[in-house]
């Protein structure tokens, strides 16, 4: 009997623990005062997109249409937050004078092809790029 009661301790323990690690950054934009959409357990935002519902540009783009008064929109790739920018003079704000602090795209791809340009270079590539 006691090993039974020790086994739900620790199978309630661990999937309390597995909650907690998943949702501890869910209010990272509330409390920055950004708007967006709220998010799901472990997909975060992006739930139809990793279910093949959806592409991903498809959910950004529904993200981005749900909220027209924003300039920014905060919202979640799994647990990573993120944020779409909407307003043009905020885009031209971070890609001009905010450049060095904006540097990582979130995406890796290789150096030849699509790695060797601007717009999906990696923080080390970016900067020799935007400086030419």
């Amino acid at each position: 009997m006691t090993l039974i009661i020790l086994i739900i301790t620790f199978v309630i323990c661990l999937g309390y623990s597995l909650y907690q690690h998943f949702t501890k950054f869910n209010n990272y934009w509330e409390i920055r005062n950004v708007r967006g959409p709220k998010p799901t357990f472990f997909f975060g935002n992006i739930i139809d997109s990793c279910l093949r519902k959806k592409p991903v540009g498809v959910v950004f783009k529904e993200i981005y249409d749900a909220y027209p008064e924003e300039k920014v929109v905060g919202f979640f790739r799994m647990r990573s937050p993120d944020l779409l920018l909407r307003d043009l003079d905020v885009v031209k704000y971070v890609l001009i004078k905010d450049f060095d602090i904006f540097t990582d795209r979130g995406k890796e791809y290789s150096k030849s092809g699509l790695g060797a340009n601007l717009f999906h270079a990696d923080s080390a590539t970016w900067r020799v790029l935007r400086k030419r």
